[in-house]
């Protein structure tokens, strides 16, 4: 939720204390939330793949990283499935993804690393 718009270009948003986040976010890390318009659709996530014997989802596109506890973090858009399945992982999980963390760094080069 919107809490006051600070300029045309930042807002701040009331989030859950577990956020720890209280500056001003800019509009354009933020989009609204659409709900399907295809009534009882429902969306088949894709299968993980097997990566050294153990299964692994498809990334699709770093979209954000944070230090939380002093420890990198990635929000990761995952391939096949919608906004609403991002998750942020631990930078031991991404190991593997280093053509997308490398993409991601390229476009906000002063992202936390």
């Amino acid at each position: 939720m919107i809490m006051h718009i600070v300029s045309p270009n930042a807002v701040v948003l009331k989030l859950p204390p577990s956020f720890k986040i209280d500056a001003p976010i800019n509009v354009s890390q933020l989009c609204p939330y659409k709900l399907s318009t295809i009534p009882g659709q429902q969306i088949m996530p894709q299968s993980p793949v097997e990566v050294e014997g153990e299964e692994e989802y498809v990334v699709e596109e770093i979209l954000d990283s944070c230090l939380r506890y002093k420890k990198l973090e990635f929000l990761v858009k995952w391939e096949g499935y919608t906004n609403e399945n991002n998750l942020w992982e631990p930078e031991d999980n991404c190991r593997n993804e280093c053509n997308a963390i490398t993409t991601f760094y390229h476009k906000y080069p002063q992202a936390p690393r």
